[in-house]
């Protein structure tokens, strides 16, 4: 739920618009949309491979990730290259 993101916000004083969301399913990809953060990252690992699947059908934009990242490490690594 973005509650919990906006929450985090407010006490721990997160600047969202430079912040990224990741997770393994793409309802994590969806509450950092709607928070909004930054950037959205899939991470393949848990969830990830079956959820990546639902990708190519017809998701919500919502849903949509900015980036898939074969584990946590790549998807620290790409969010440093945007930085």
């Amino acid at each position: 739920l973005p509650r919990l993101v906006y929450e985090a916000q407010a006490s721990l004083g997160i600047d969202l618009a430079r912040s990224a969301f990741i997770g393994d399913r793409l309802s994590d990809i969806a509450t950092g949309k709607s928070a909004p953060v930054a950037h959205t990252v899939l991470v393949r690992p848990g969830e990830g491979c079956q959820q990546e699947a639902l990708l190519g059908g017809s998701p919500s934009p919502n849903s949509m990730p900015d980036y898939v990242a074969e584990d946590l490490g790549a998807a620290v690594d790409w969010l440093l290259k945007r930085s």
